[in-house]
């Protein structure tokens, strides 16, 4: 009798599209060759949209993923989350101008 590991990649990709996402990641964990086999379609489903907030670490976590050789390629949708932008706005400009005045490794130009 043939296993999983006997099935040809574009099988594996047909049988986990229609899989559970908690399914499809558990098998993408069990061995090299399905991480490989499934590291873009893995991108399409999970980085197809990312939500960001305007937050240093949030930010920083959109430009490594850009920055990452096949994720970068499977984001199509960047939004940003307004319910963070209301609970934290003061303060920003403040940070804003620090920066400026101070140094960062940040180019931040504040618009009036």
């Amino acid at each position: 009798m043939a296993s999983i590991q006997d099935m040809p990649n574009e099988l594996v990709l047909m049988t986990v599209a229609e899989a559970p996402f908690s399914t499809f990641t558990a098998l993408r964990q069990t061995c090299r060759r399905f991480y490989d086999a499934t590291i873009e379609t893995y991108g399409r489903r999970f980085f197809y949209k990312r939500n960001i907030m305007l937050h240093e670490k949030s930010v920083q976590n959109l430009v490594s993923i850009a920055n990452h050789p096949v994720f970068a390629s499977c984001v199509r949708k960047v939004g940003f989350a307004p319910s963070f932008l209301r609970n934290n706005w003061l303060g920003f400009e403040q940070e804003c101008e620090a920066r400026l005045n101070f140094g960062g490794k940040h180019d931040i130009e504040l618009q009036e």
